[in-house]
């Protein structure tokens, strides 16, 4: 059951700059494997793909609403979020 629709857009510059000013932002956000990933991948693919996992995780942790759980969040693949 679909509860309700939500769009999230997330500017890429403000992710690159948190992640420039704050070099522990990719490992709060990222898994290991999606570091991996974000790794082979250079120039704007690189923003995109930290902007794009940032945001999928985000507007899953405000849906679930509860601080402990968006922790939790940041922590799991987006696969695993996905499937």
């Amino acid at each position: 059951m679909i509860a309700g629709i939500g769009i999230d857009i997330t500017e890429i510059e403000r992710v690159k700059t948190a992640a420039q000013k704050h070099p522990q932002f990719i490992t709060k956000v990222l898994t290991p494997a999606e570091q991996q990933q974000l790794a082979a991948l250079t120039g704007q693919r690189y923003w995109e793909y930290l902007s794009s996992r940032f945001s999928l995780k985000e507007s899953f942790a405000k849906r679930l609403a509860r601080e402990s759980v968006r922790k939790l969040i940041f922590k799991m693949s987006v696969s695993s979020i996905m499937n």
